[in-house]
């Protein structure tokens, strides 16, 4: 599957890369022309990809192995705020509710669904290099 990493320079972008360690802010699937990623304001959302990179400049789109269907089903399911607010602490384990690279590892198949830690878009980005 096609997964895009981005980051652009507005403070809130430049606090996640700084708290997760990550060169990058953000992340979602890219799935015919559009991206399916976790917003904090709407959720899971489609958009398109064009739209997409306006907003986050910096990118680089990569290929990981996985499912990128399975975001599909994930469309309007709500922010995980508990997550990123336990992102170092937290178990990974509530399928209802995602950020952005939550979705992006559940789609992967590569990260253990009850991993102590959270997955980062660093860590997704690490395994498709």
């Amino acid at each position: 599957m096609q997964v895009i990493y981005c980051r652009n320079n507005h403070p809130l972008s430049l606090f996640v890369r700084w708290f997760t360690w990550s060169r990058w802010s953000h992340c979602g699937i890219v799935l015919d022309g559009d991206v399916i990623h976790a917003t904090a304001a709407q959720g899971v959302v489609c958009q398109p990809l064009t739209e997409f990179v306006r907003q986050y400049p910096t990118y680089q789109i990569c290929t990981m192995p996985g499912t990128a269907h399975l975001a599909i089903d994930q469309l309007g399911k709500p922010y995980d705020w508990g997550g990123v607010l336990g992102i170092r602490w937290g178990k990974w384990d509530d399928h209802n509710r995602w950020f952005c690279s939550e979705l992006v590892a559940y789609c992967s198949g590569l990260f253990r669904p009850n991993r102590r830690n959270r997955v980062t878009p660093e860590h997704c980005w690490m395994v498709s290099k």
